[in-house]
Formats: C-alpha cells, sequence, structure tokens
C-alpha cells in the first residue's frame, strides 16, 4: 500500500492510569464478587431452599444509554483515553461530571461485560469490566476505561493481512488518525503498532449500551 503503513510490533499497550478511587477499598475480583451473588437462601429443609431467585432487570445509566432523538447525553471518543478532558456531556440532560462515577446501572453490579459485535474476530468482542470500587459497583467511568482498555489491544500482521485490501485501507486510516490525534509522543504512539480499536475503522464514538437477551450484566455496544 503506498505512502504510511501500519506497523506490529508486539509492543504491548501503553497501562491506562487507575482511576480515582472513591473510598481506600482495593480492587479484588474477589471482593466485588458480592454483589452479583445473591445470599444464600434460608430455611434448608424448606421445599424453596433450592429455587433459583427470580431474575431482576437492570436499567442503564443515563450517560451511557442510547440516544433516540438527536445527540446522546455522552461524547466519547473510544481512541482517546476517557478522562474529564476528554469525555463531554450532552447539556441538555443537565447531568453533573460527578455522575461519571455513578453506578453504571440500576441495581449496581460488581461485573459487567460489553459485547462489541463490530470487531474483527469474536474473541475480541466480550469487553469484561469490573467494578473499581466495590462498595459502589461498575461506574460509568469504569465503563469507558474498560473498553478503552479492551480496544487497546495490539494486533498481528497475520489479523491485518486477513482482511480484503479496501478493509486494509480503512485500518491504516483509523491508525493513522488515531496517531495523529495522540496526546503524547506520537513516534512512540505510532511504533506500538495497529490496535483492535482500528479494525473498528471510521467508527470510534461511544454511542451507548443496550440490553440483550444474555442477562442483566451483558450489555451490547453501540459506535457511532
Amino acid at each position: 500500500m503506498p505512502g504510511k503503513h501500519v506497523r506490529f510490533d508486539g509492543i504491548p499497550p501503553t497501562p491506562v492510569p487507575s482511576l480515582p478511587s472513591l473510598t481506600n477499598s482495593s480492587y479484588s475480583p474477589s471482593s466485588v464478587a458480592d454483589l452479583n451473588t445473591p445470599p444464600p437462601l434460608k430455611y434448608h429443609g424448606s421445599p424453596n431452599a433450592c429455587s433459583p431467585l427470580p431474575y431482576v432487570p437492570s436499567a442503564i445509566h443515563d450517560l451511557l444509554g442510547v440516544a433516540q432523538v438527536g445527540a446522546p447525553p455522552i461524547h466519547c471518543d473510544l481512541t482517546l483515553e476517557p478522562s474529564l478532558s476528554t469525555v463531554g456531556l450532552n447539556p441538555k440532560y443537565h447531568l453533573h461530571p460527578h455522575a461519571l462515577y455513578e453506578p453504571a446501572t440500576t441495581p449496581p453490579l460488581g461485573r459487567m461485560v460489553i459485547d462489541c459485535t463490530h470487531l474483527l474476530k469474536p474473541a475480541w468482542a466480550m469487553i469484561e469490566v469490573w467494578a473499581t470500587n466495590p462498595n459502589v459497583g461498575v461506574t460509568v467511568m469504569d465503563v469507558l476505561h474498560a473498553i478503552y482498555r479492551a480496544l487497546r489491544t495490539g494486533t498481528t500482521g497475520d489479523d491485518f493481512n486477513a482482511l480484503a485490501y479496501h478493509d486494509q485501507k480503512k485500518v491504516n486510516d483509523a491508525y493513522q488518525r488515531r496517531v495523529k490525534l495522540f496526546r503524547g509522543d506520537k513516534a512512540i504512539e505510532r511504533a506500538k503498532g495497529v490496535k483492535r480499536i482500528d479494525y473498528l475503522k471510521e467508527k470510534h464514538l461511544f454511542g451507548g449500551l443496550v440490553e440483550t437477551k444474555s442477562g442483566p450484566d451483558i450489555w451490547r455496544l453501540v459506535l457511532a
């Protein structure tokens, strides 16, 4: 392909700075598991002791929902690290920036899975989100950071070569655009090569989450 070319040098993605914790609690998958684990049923000898708990649907936070009409409540370019400086709130929704640290769902969850069906491989599609603060549950920013980190994962030349020529060009264009917008040393960022985010091509804006039939903790990512 003429002009600038993509790179695949296997350098791992740059670690994303941790989110500010709302308490002094440390993250641990085991510490957040209780949020998703129902309490044991009492009265072991009763006929209902082994009955499953009823299905409890969850509602998504306004910031993470899909706008029915007009601009979405949140503007987030998934090629950029989702800090307060890169996440914009739509003023018509009258949401305070603190809302970014509110639970992503009602009721809160300790773990969520985001399904990004737009990615090249099914193995890339499922993005796991754990609560930074187990006392709060998965927050809006936990979701955005988890998506960003997953899409920053490096890819290989075989992934790129498996594409048709016109798709290779679109991925290369997305890679060049991302490097140009990178807020840091562009030469270092270029050397890290193509990421999964580049395979989304021109669709790199967060468009919201929609529920699935797979459970209250699994949501599908919409891109714009």
